[in-house]
């Protein structure tokens, strides 16, 4: 009977990669992550020793902990994504939001109108709303139209 090690095949490059350090085997990109994260840990300590004395020093593992938590776990839904960019995508999130041509509209501050198809120029309904599609499209053609009336 044989026995064959299957990991370089199913494992990717960057998660075969260990360090050793003092005995404990680390991956590569732990590593990474906790220096990385050891300078705002260091700053955060400089902020918190006046107020905390000595026990300051405890926040460090607490924000090597936090980036941690941020950068290698994931969400537990949707795409799982990694934490920090389930956070920047739901701050560029538009939901809730209506835009047209690049532009968010706000439904709560327009006014009514009615938009229709035709060949011939219709005089507007509603005179404001039709200063602000102007505005908002700025077409010449359609100001060149209003202005021969």
């Amino acid at each position: 009977m044989q026995v064959f090690t299957l990991s370089r095949l199913t494992r990717d490059v960057a998660a075969q990669r260990r360090v050793v350090i003092q005995g404990f085997d680390l991956p590569f990109r732990g590593l990474m992550i906790a220096g990385a994260s050891f300078v705002p840990a260091v700053v955060v300590t400089l902020i918190l020793w006046p107020l905390l004395g000595s026990l300051a020093v405890l926040s460090i593992p607490v924000v090597e902990l936090a980036a941690f938590w941020l950068i290698e776990t994931r969400t537990r839904s949707g795409l799982r994504l990694r934490r920090y960019q389930a956070f920047v995508d739901s701050r560029r999130s538009m939901a809730g939001k209506f835009v047209c041509c690049g532009e968010v509209i706000d439904p709560l501050h327009g006014v009514w109108g009615r938009v229709a198809a035709s060949s011939i120029v219709i005089e507007p309904f509603l005179p404001p709303i039709a200063t602000r599609i102007d505005t908002v499209f700025d077409t010449s053609l359609t100001k060149e139209v209003a202005r021969r009336g």
